[in-house]
């Protein structure tokens, strides 16, 4: 019976958008509206009799603020070398500009169970303002969902060389920012951010995997600046 584990996080801040350690590496597109985040599902199990596969699962996003001079610099082998921390993490990406840790989660689930774990927020954007013949602005508003949403489908197995888990994994990070676009007087046009990353990836237990994703670039102060998501992901097996 397959079965999937779905780990669901939100944010509200700007956002952006993957190399992973020596495997993967993909700039985001053009952005396209956030998808909506789900409703919260307290809970939905579906079990395989007499299977268990108990495992933590870790995610840490960082959002990095550097100048493509730096960008170039990034090395993500040399900042995830020796299976580093969450906290050794953002203290390597702290010589290459402004980061902030923004998601964290850090769960334990069975993989041969099906749950969702939601946490979403509706985040409010100004479309418009309406001038009454008395000079009286009043906003038309509008709420849009944001979050993040992490989507695992997998299996553990055994190696010579130990335990290794084969997943599905999609990661999905969406928000709203200014877009420093003025539609009319006093009304900025809102900026959707998004990062999706999708990918069949074979892990060893415990052993950290990191991707890295950047905006393109834009000029400020005479630089050419950029965001750079961030994301940590680590599967531990945990004893039946």
């Amino acid at each position: 019976m397959r079965t999937r584990t779905v780990t669901v996080l939100s944010l509200c801040a700007m956002l952006i958008g993957a190399v992973t350690i020596g495997l993967y590496a993909q700039n985001r597109g053009p952005k396209q509206p956030p998808k909506p985040v789900p409703q919260p599902i307290r809970q939905k199990v579906k079990k395989q009799e007499g299977v268990s596969q108990t495992t933590r699962i870790q995610i840490d996003l960082f959002d990095l603020t550097c100048t493509t001079d730096q960008l170039v610099k990034l090395d993500a082998d040399q900042i995830g070398a020796d299976r580093a921390s969450g906290a050794e993490v953002i203290e390597r990406l702290g010589k290459f500009g402004d980061v902030k840790h923004v998601v964290r989660v850090d769960n334990v689930v069975d993989l041969t169970d099906e749950f969702n774990i939601t946490h979403g927020k509706r985040r409010p954007v100004v479309k418009d303002i309406t001038i009454s013949k008395l000079g009286k602005a009043t906003p038309s508003v509008n709420y849009e969902e944001v979050g993040f949403i992490a989507d695992f489908d997998g299996r553990w197995r055994t190696c010579d060389t130990g335990p290794r888990v084969d997943i599905e994994c999609n990661i999905e990070l969406s928000g709203v920012e200014e877009s420093g676009i003025e539609a009319t007087m006093g009304v900025n046009l809102p900026a959707f951010t998004q990062f999706s990353f999708e990918q069949k990836m074979s892990l060893a237990d415990g052993a950290p995997v990191l991707v890295l994703s950047n905006d393109s670039p834009i000029k400020k102060d005479d630089k050419f600046v950029t965001h750079v998501t961030v994301v940590r992901l680590v599967l531990t097996k945990l004893p039946d």
